[in-house]
């Protein structure tokens, strides 16, 4: 059954919906919309809606509602498929793109694809090298602005969302409820082609490039490639000799976090691997690998008597 409107104006302004115009130019972005009237706060930056609660502030009373269901854990869309429920229809949307593999925004540049148009654009700026966000206490710039909220959290050191089960503390929900799926043992990502389940999307992604053996990044001083860009990110430090991670106890530095993480070991005794032969601990796996490459090369040699 068609939509009825009142006015014939509305018939014509409810027409453009369907044939993708958006009339209404913003004087001072210059961007376009279907509607005209919700906009033109965004510029002027008064915030009239005040949550009750957390008294955070939002320029448009639709905003403070979906905000609410934040404080009353109320996710009223859900999803078909997985069952997997959402406080805003939008994050829903988004998140069937992941069922069904759509990919229908191209970039013209390098034809790679994106489920939306939001991701689309932010990955625009990685060709036209813009950063727009700023770090105001290292000037550090980035693409996005959750990147930026992400590395904020390097100053601060805030991690406000703990696991009810081991009590380990992460900065951001998402990583919390990624978490936790290591303790439900639920992995909701499978590789299409071998069938291999994942916890992460991510890390899903990163295993599909085991299949493809794409390797799309390439270093510009020794054109060396990679599956990731934050491998490429790492490999590029060797060549400025950049180490952004330091040790806090003796002040050494490294490339790497992870190579980080375990020197650290040294300091506080850790010991999280075990040959399986003695069952002598090691602080990292690598040290296991070369004891374990001494103590065969002794034997060998007390067998031919040496």
């Amino acid at each position: 059954m068609g939509k009825i409107l009142p006015q014939s104006g509305s018939l014509k302004m409810h027409f453009l919906t369907h044939v993708g115009v958006n009339p209404f130019e913003c004087n001072l972005c210059i961007k376009h919309f279907k509607k005209n009237a919700k906009h033109p706060v965004a510029h002027n930056g008064k915030k009239l809606h005040k949550c009750t609660i957390c008294e955070k502030s939002f320029t448009r009373s639709g905003s403070l509602k979906m905000h609410f269901l934040t404080h009353s854990g109320e996710k009223p869309f859900q999803c078909k498929l997985c069952l997997k429920r959402f406080t805003r229809n939008c994050s829903l949307k988004k998140h069937s793109l992941i069922h069904s593999g759509e990919k229908p925004y191209k970039c013209i540049i390098c034809e790679k694809c994106f489920t939306r148009r939001g991701d689309l654009n932010m990955h625009f700026l990685t060709h036209t090298g813009v950063k727009p966000f700023q770090c105001k206490l290292c000037f550090k710039r980035f693409t996005r602005n959750c990147s930026l909220k992400k590395h904020t959290l390097v100053h601060t050191g805030e991690k406000p969302y703990k696991c009810d089960i081991c009590e380990r503390c992460f900065a951001r929900r998402g990583d919390l409820n990624m978490h936790i799926l290591t303790h439900t043992g639920v992995k909701p990502f499978q590789c299409k082609l071998c069938f291999r389940r994942f916890t992460r999307n991510d890390s899903l992604k990163k295993h599909t490039s085991v299949h493809s053996g794409e390797k799309p990044y390439k270093c510009s001083i020794c054109e060396k490639c990679f599956t990731r860009s934050g491998s490429l990110k790492i490999h590029f430090l060797t060549h400025t000799d950049e180490k952004p991670f330091q040790c806090r106890m003796c002040f050494k530095r490294f490339t790497r976090n992870c190579s980080l993480k375990k020197h650290i070991k040294t300091h506080t005794g850790e010991k999280t691997s075990k040959n399986t032969i003695c069952e002598k601990t090691f602080a990292y796996a690598n040290a296991d690998e070369n004891y374990f490459s001494v103590r065969l090369a002794e034997t060998f040699c007390k067998k031919l008597g040496a």
